[in-house]
């Protein structure tokens, strides 16, 4: 019952539409009052000014409910269907409104062949005046949590840059190091992986300039030398196979997303020459899949839930703020798998 009460209040604006449905109610007592002012029967008379703000009131919420209705699809079929609905409801308000010959609804006063005109005349004056404002309302929302939506990814942004400036020594000067560490070495070795450790920074520093998506081809790439990289580390323990088609190198995803997912796998899961780790990342369906075995490590929790906060539960949130889509997390008796939309 009060989860019912808090669903309208929020979604249908009840105090704006109470608020709305009394102004009217009482312009109409008011041009009654002028018209009338020998009132007969004020028991009547106030009655009828009660159920008129029903009316009023009840045609706020049947606005609300067809603008907010995603079956009516098209703006015209809107207006088409609230405006019948006004002067129906117009018209069932005088046929509920008669008691013994009293008509508390002023239009039965008139004469027979001005009673259907002004029913219809008063339902398209109530859609004029309400479903503008019910409109409004809804327009207003929704302008205000897209406002509140990027605020938050720039905020969520900021934090993901704080916390890359907290883990990483002066990127810059590391990155002008590693290029006079490969041009100077002759070691093959080395010079490959200094080569690897700057592609990785570079597009670390291109991150940090705050865009929220990227095309999937530079992420590849980049998720290539990062894997170079962690497979100096582990060396025949860990195992990653690439398998994206090119025809989706187009499509964007937000920036270090796959490497989030790679780094969950290698910090959540043992990796040994005995107990290797193998990560599979390819497409399937619009949606791009990274998909690893568990052999978690006791000691850590579940992935995403890291003390930086930057994990599964982030990924999620900048998706959410981004595109609306949602991202899948599936777990398996051997397997973990995280599929993420491909932006088009």
């Amino acid at each position: 019952m009060i989860n019912n009460y808090l669903f309208l209040k929020n979604n249908y604006y009840i105090k704006q539409g109470a608020i709305t449905a009394f102004i009217l109610s009482q312009s109409v007592m008011g041009l009654r009052i002028a018209r009338e002012p020998d009132i007969s029967n004020m028991t009547l008379f106030i009655g009828s000014q009660i159920l008129f703000f029903i009316l009023c009131f009840f045609i706020w919420l049947v606005f609300e409910y067809i603008l907010q209705n995603a079956y009516l699809r098209y703006k015209w079929l809107k207006v088409v269907v609230s405006l019948s609905t006004a002067c129906f409801l117009s018209i069932s308000f005088y046929l509920l409104t008669q008691f013994q010959g009293y008509s508390l609804d002023t239009i039965g006063k008139l004469p027979n062949y001005w009673q259907g005109f002004r029913l219809i005349y008063r339902g398209i004056t109530l859609w004029l005046l309400m479903y503008p404002l019910a409109h409004y309302f809804i327009q207003n929302d929704k302008v205000q949590k897209e406002r509140l939506e990027i605020e938050q990814l720039k905020q969520q942004s900021l934090l993901t840059e704080l916390v890359f400036l907290q883990e990483q020594l002066n990127p810059h000067f590391l990155f002008n190091s590693l290029n006079v560490l490969k041009s100077g070495t002759q070691d093959r070795w080395a010079k490959n992986f200094a080569i690897e450790l700057s592609n990785v920074y570079r597009y670390l520093l291109e991150y940090n300039n705050g865009e929220y998506l990227v095309a999937l081809k530079p992420e590849l790439d980049f998720i290539l030398s990062y894997i170079h990289i962690l497979k100096e580390r582990f060396e025949a323990g860990l195992h990653v196979n690439m398998n994206v088609s090119e025809n989706c190198h187009e499509y964007k995803i937000p920036p270090l997303s796959i490497q989030l997912l790679i780094e969950n796998a290698v910090k959540h899961n043992i990796i040994s020459l005995g107990r290797p780790l193998y990560i599979e990342v390819f497409d399937e369906n619009d949606l791009l899949v990274v998909k690893n075995n568990i052999q978690r490590k006791r000691s850590l929790p579940f992935p995403g839930n890291d003390h930086t906060g930057i994990g599964l539960q982030n990924l999620k949130t900048r998706y959410k703020i981004i595109s609306g889509l949602d991202i899948y997390i599936i777990e398996e008796n051997s397997t973990f798998t995280v599929k993420i939309p491909l932006i088009k």
